[in-house]
């Protein structure tokens, strides 16, 4: 490969790492090389072995064709072509009898503009392997009945349990269970116009929309859905406007039998600063708890999950994640994964050893005595990442309100969970000085003792940075 691609294909596996985060990108795409592109064919070396080959092509296919499409405009030709470009991942290991690579099996390259699962608008769909179904959901104890009535709503979207309203702890599978419902109308009901949108991104857009004056674009948007998915209902209620908004949306597409489900950590008697007339409205469908699985049920999701990363894992190691990870699926099947991955790439067997070492940040129980600091970046990212700016935004000088509800959020966090001191957070966010700091977090910290909300909100990014 000449340098020039050389170039470019470094800038784009830099523009997918942003997207995929720096800890994915260091574990997954750093050795990945580009050996061939043509326009028809791209060829990737630098696997080490087959289980790179295989989560690489499941996780981030999709993803990688679509960058080298924008990298390489001069090579593709323009999407709906007849003939998509194929994909080929070459482990180190296969080689020709003449020395050269063997060429894997092809992964034929997904639809550029399907509908995307998780998000209201266009984006590349996900790779049947990864797609999250209602067929792919681990029913226990704890889920079973939420499980059983997103089949019922999938059966008879808009006519039974309209709406539904799903309830439960963070990782214990509700946004699985939204997405597979979104799944099955879009396949088996044909629905073209599926919205699916988490709390925090619907306030913002109707933020968004109110400041640039296009609130008529944002409804029609909306309440012509054929259908509306919302996740993680809890983060909009710090907006009155965005929960007007969602009332409206509600009332209408009620009105038109057009199925609405949505999914939150508490009952809505729970939800501080929720809107009576919202409460009414969810409180009117059916309301589905989820709670956290017993042994058995972990074990199966330990079980499963390592069949779909082709993994072989001893009884020993499976039943030692399912104990020491009781509250949160996601964090159990992280652990899985982590352990294919770590185990791959040093060509190590997956012991009992091994696994109390390299799945230790996943367990429940805190190491040393006590919690580990949280990495510094990792926390401004996070809340960049809920307020919808940029890190460059945080540490700049702007004074919107959104701006400061983030900065005064991160200075506690940095305070908390980053063990930083004022000046360190001072110098973290744009160079401000130590008086500030302290003043920031004491209006803070006396403004978190009076909302509810702003309590909720800070409990919850905390538990997700703690989190692996």
């Amino acid at each position: 490969m000449t340098d020039r691609l050389d170039e470019r294909w470094h800038r784009c596996k830099a523009t997918i790492g942003q997207r995929i985060g720096p800890e994915d990108a260091a574990t997954w795409l750093a050795g990945l090389r580009l050996q061939e592109v043509q326009p028809h064919r791209v060829v990737l070396g630098g696997i080490p072995n087959s289980f790179f080959k295989n989560r690489i092509i499941r996780r981030f296919g999709p993803l990688i064709l679509e960058s080298l499409r924008d990298s390489f405009p001069d090579v593709f030709p323009e999407h709906g072509c007849a003939t998509e470009p194929v994909l080929e991942l070459h482990v180190g290991a296969e080689a020709t009898p003449d020395g050269s690579p063997r060429a894997s099996a092809p992964m034929a390259a997904p639809q550029a503009h399907a509908p995307a699962p998780d998000g209201g608008g266009a984006g590349p769909a996900a790779p049947e392997a990864t797609r999250q179904t209602l067929a792919t959901f681990l029913a226990a104890e704890g889920n079973a009945s939420a499980l059983q009535f997103a089949q019922q709503v999938l059966a008879e979207p808009g006519r039974r349990f309209n709406p539904l309203l799903l309830v439960g702890q963070t990782g214990l599978g509700k946004t699985h269970l939204l997405q597979g419902i979104a799944h099955g109308l879009r396949t088996r009901h044909g629905l073209g116009h599926v919205l699916t949108v988490t709390g925090e991104a619907f306030k913002n857009e109707v933020l968004d929309a109110i400041g640039r004056k296009r609130m008529p674009a944002l409804r029609e948007h909306y309440r012509a859905a054929d259908a509306l998915l919302l996740d993680d209902l809890e983060f909009l209620l710090v907006s009155p406007k965005a929960q007007e908004e969602l009332l409206h949306t509600f009332d209408v597409l009620h009105r038109g039998g057009r199925q609405i489900v949505l999914a939150t950590d508490r009952f809505p008697r729970a939800l501080p600063g929720l809107l009576d007339a919202l409460r009414s409205r969810l409180e009117m469908g059916l309301l589905a708890e989820l709670t956290p699985p017993e042994l058995a049920a972990r074990l199966g999701v330990v079980e499963q999950r390592a069949r779909t990363e082709g993994l072989h894992l001893p009884p020993e190691v499976a039943r030692l994640l399912a104990e020491r990870i009781t509250r949160n699926l996601r964090r159990l099947e992280g652990a899985v994964v982590r352990l294919g991955a770590y185990a791959a790439l040093h060509g190590e067997s997956i012991t009992l050893e091994f696994a109390q070492q390299c799945a230790a940040p996943f367990f429940d129980a805190e190491r040393n005595g006590g919690a580990l600091p949280v990495a510094r970046e990792a926390i401004l990212e996070r809340i960049a990442d809920r307020f919808g700016i940029t890190l460059r935004a945080l540490k700049g000088r702007g004074r919107s309100p959104n701006l400061a509800s983030a900065r005064r959020i991160a200075v506690h966090l940095l305070k908390m969970l980053g063990e930083c001191s004022y000046s360190e957070i001072g110098a973290l966010l744009g160079e401000r000085s130590h008086s500030t700091m302290v003043h920031a977090h004491q209006t803070f910290q006396a403004g978190l003792a009076r909302d509810g909300h702003l309590q909720h909100l800070v409990q919850q990014l905390a538990r997700e940075l703690s989190e692996p």
